[in-house]
């Protein structure tokens, strides 16, 4: 019988070739792993958690060893989380999101990889966009689980097809978009009843930080400060507060409090709206009989750079206090590179890091017409996209998550309980605070 020590073991046990020759060794490893096993968390909506589960399984099948998940819903799993680390009990493996994975890392709660990447986790065939996401401070922590662009500005084709808007140019600019979503309110409003052009985005952390990327600024510095001025944030609120009191975006008392549901577009009273990345374009569709298409977030102005944000949304890390990091790599290495755990979670993580990979899956006819869609356009965005700089430590209550002080702000200024200038004042007055 074939045997295979350890590092071999680490090394194929995650892949789809790996799979075939752990049959003649999984006895004793799987016995020996079925004692202790990998805890996993992670958060997901609809079928996402489901689809997770899956490749975990997966996983456990092909390696023999346990695995305890623990899936739950975004806004239940960051108290749980922060619960199981302050208790010394953190999972072996957890998924992080962009404006809380530099907390962990800065508190030393999540284990440098540096080790891993390369060896045991097969990054020779990421996207760029892939590989530059896994630092912070000059260490490698994080583990891309697939990519999209940010933001997702989904529209109603159907729609706009229907007041005789045919087309959406790729490369349209701000100026562009207000006049698009007014024609569409005028339009769909013409009954009597009052409709819009598109939600309000303007508590949105990722349109936000699309706005100030297309001006030539990020949202964050290098050395861990805001990247953009009161002027820029000014601007920002303005153009949400105008299009509101235009028509344009959804009034505050038309809105509702909800998911994908609760937004404009399947709701039936605006034509545009905003998902956190592409990916999201799959429960906005699973929502609506409708045809809905991506287009990117506008240029500042006619001749401002198309600059996209193609980027992993969520990452998984592996507990400085675990004692299985080897085989919590070799989890990490089969979840984002074997075509059986890329198959098992579909596009709920988005498309996958592999450029072969991708590429693959993506002419391999079996993807449905959405997921054809999100791969598409993270190919067609992939030469436009510029890196973002990672949130630091203290960034949550600005940007999120739960309810960032940017929404909360937006929602002020709606119903005219702040004005611009001092939300601003206190936006940069709380991040002078926390950052």
């Amino acid at each position: 019988m074939t045997r295979m020590n350890k590092r071999q073991f680490l090394k194929y046990g995650g892949t789809a070739l790996g799979a075939g020759m752990l049959a003649g060794v999984l006895g004793p490893i799987g016995a020996r792993a079925q004692g202790a096993g990998l805890t996993v968390a992670w958060w997901g909506e609809g079928d996402q958690n489901k689809r997770t589960a899956d490749a975990m399984q997966a996983y456990a099948k092909a390696s023999g060893i346990t695995i305890d998940p623990q899936g739950t819903n975004f806004n239940g799993y960051w108290d749980r989380l922060a619960t199981q680390v302050a208790g010394g009990n953190a999972p072996d493996v957890f998924q992080v999101f962009l404006a809380t994975m530099a907390e962990y890392a800065a508190r030393g709660t999540i284990e440098p990889i540096g080790n891993y990447l390369g060896s045991v986790i097969d990054t020779s065939d990421w996207a760029p966009a892939a590989r530059d996401s896994v630092y912070f401070g000059g260490e490698q922590y994080f583990v891309p689980l697939g990519l999209s662009t940010q933001p997702a500005i989904i529209y109603d084709k159907t729609v706009l097809e229907g007041i005789g808007i045919t087309e959406l140019k790729p490369d349209w600019t701000l100026a562009e978009f207000r006049e698009i979503g007014a024609e569409i309110a005028e339009a769909l409003s013409a009954d009597g009843e009052q409709k819009f052009g598109m939600d309000d985005m303007g508590g949105s952390q990722t349109v936000l930080e699309a706005f100030v990327r297309s001006k030539g600024v990020n949202m964050f510095t290098d050395e861990g400060q805001l990247g953009f001025s009161k002027d820029d944030l000014i601007e920002w609120y303005e153009f949400w507060d105008e299009a509101r009191a235009a028509g344009v975006a959804v009034a505050p008392e038309a809105r509702q409090q909800g998911g994908f549901e609760a937004t404009g577009i399947i709701r039936g009273v605006a034509a545009f709206s905003t998902a956190a990345s592409t990916k999201g374009l799959q429960g906005f569709q699973s929502l609506s009989q409708n045809q809905l298409e991506f287009n990117p977030w506008p240029r500042y102005a006619a001749d401002s750079e198309r600059i996209e944000l193609v980027t992993p949304v969520e990452w998984m890390v592996i507990s400085a206090t675990s004692d299985q990091k080897d085989e919590a790599a070799a989890l990490l290495n089969f979840i984002v590179n074997d075509p059986a755990s890329i198959t098992a979670m579909g596009i709920s993580k988005g498309a996958p890091v592999g450029n072969a990979l991708r590429k693959q899956i993506l002419e391999s006819g079996e993807l449905s017409e959405t997921e054809t869609k999100i791969y598409n356009v993270v190919e067609e965005a992939l030469p436009y996209s510029k890196p973002r700089v990672i949130y630091p430590p203290g960034s949550g209550p600005l940007v999120g998550p739960g309810t960032p002080l940017i929404a909360l702000l937006n929602d002020q200024i709606a119903f005219k309980q702040i004005a611009i200038p001092a939300a601003v004042d206190r936006f940069f007055s709380e991040a002078d605070r926390n950052l």
